[in-house]
């Protein structure tokens, strides 16, 4: 389900921000993020498509000899869905979600490694009224992803010039569930399990502004978000109607190519460090504008 994918995906970039290394010992922080998703023309089970997903994300790490950083961060949210299909019916989905997420970051004079991991669970309650009346199923979705990204640090008198790749894998298992009506179970959906790979590749402009005890670094990346594997959610659903054979549908998460643009900022003072981040995700045929506040205090 995209917007499962797309609530998964919202806490495991704030973890990733934090995996870069900032100063030493041990460190909280806390972001919260809004997604909003549009998507129009895109092959889906419920038409097109928007939707809003908001959460919070909470770490703790540490951060040893200035240039090695792990920690762990906790992420809950919840989100809503709203589809119309070609035939003016309308599905609406209100989703939950909840996960936990490590990383890693390494740095070595200009070049600095990242790892994480995590799992989210996303709980969709799904409505929809049709000729069979007032429809209603609720999924469960498990995501598991794990990531790298490498960067390197061109410094010029001007600005930093970044070049970045990363290689992500999510698993994504949509748990079998029932679709329900006034009189009880009408059909079983089958569970259904993606494997999807992304690559991620970009370039980062930034510069680093000492202003009184004020360390503020505006920033700007552009680049290109490559995803292959399972592109696609199967939804195959079993009927206990004489004559009646099973048949599929699907669903289409994200798109082949997509760009992928971010702008910001990133604060020190002291043993506080905090950031915006506005990012845009356009592809074909979806496009995602996110927004994400960073507060943190190292100890």
């Amino acid at each position: 389900m995209a917007n499962s994918y797309a609530a998964a995906n919202a806490a495991s970039d704030s973890a990733f921000a934090n995996s870069m290394v900032y100063g030493g010992g041990l460190a909280i922080w806390a972001t919260p993020s809004y997604n909003r998703v549009d998507v129009d023309g895109q092959r889906s089970g419920y038409g097109d498509y928007d939707g809003n997903v908001g959460g919070l994300t909470v770490g703790l790490d540490y951060t040893a000899g200035d240039n090695l950083r792990f920690g762990i961060a906790g992420h809950f949210g919840t989100g809503d869905l709203d589809a119309n299909d070609a035939f003016g019916i309308a599905t609406s989905n209100d989703i939950d979600y909840i996960g936990l997420s490590g990383y890693f970051g390494w740095s070595m004079c200009n070049f600095s490694l990242m790892l994480d991991g995590g799992y989210t669970r996303v709980s969709n309650d799904l409505t929809q009224t049709n000729a069979l009346g007032a429809l209603n199923a609720d999924a469960d979705v498990d995501v598991w992803n794990i990531g790298a990204t490498a960067e390197y640090r061109f410094a010029t008198g001007a600005l930093d010039i970044i070049p970045h790749i990363a290689l992500r894998y999510e698993g994504i298992n949509t748990n079998s569930h029932n679709v329900m009506n006034a009189a009880g179970a009408l059909f079983n959906i089958d569970s259904d399990t993606q494997h999807l790979l992304t690559i991620p590749v970009g370039i980062r402009f930034g510069k680093t502004i000492c202003t009184g005890t004020w360390n503020v670094t505006p920033f700007v990346d552009a680049g290109v978000l490559f995803a292959t594997g399972d592109r696609e959610y199967t939804m195959r659903y079993n009927i206990a109607a004489p004559g009646v054979t099973r048949f599929s549908s699907s669903s289409r998460v994200i798109d082949s190519v997509s760009f992928d643009g971010s702008l910001g900022v990133q604060m020190e003072n002291g043993k506080f460090f905090g950031g915006l981040e506005y990012n845009l995700l356009h592809s074909s045929n979806a496009t995602s504008h996110a927004l994400s506040a960073t507060v943190g205090f190292n100890f």
